[in-house]
């Protein structure tokens, strides 16, 4: 990640809804894109995912929420797909 260090000065970083803490990827593309206006690029590189026979897999835990806390976000009016 390559980030403008004034978004970890901006207070509202601080402020993310407390059952969501531990999803801090989301709430900093939030913050960052939707609240501070900066542009954001996803890396060109291609991932392959060989997590599924792994039983200790983040996602299997986070998921859900995850997806919980991405359309709380949009709800409050973030376009994650951007302008």
């Amino acid at each position: 990640m390559i980030a403008d260090t004034a978004v970890f000065r901006d207070p509202r970083l601080f402020r993310c809804p407390r059952r969501y803490w531990f999803i801090e990827d989301i709430w900093l593309c939030y913050v960052a894109g939707y609240l501070c206006g900066y542009d954001l690029f996803r890396s060109p590189a291609d991932f392959e995912f060989e997590s599924a026979q792994d039983e200790h897999a983040l996602y299997r835990t986070v998921g859900r929420a995850k997806w919980a806390f991405h359309r709380h976000l949009i709800r409050r009016g973030w376009d994650p797909a951007g302008p």
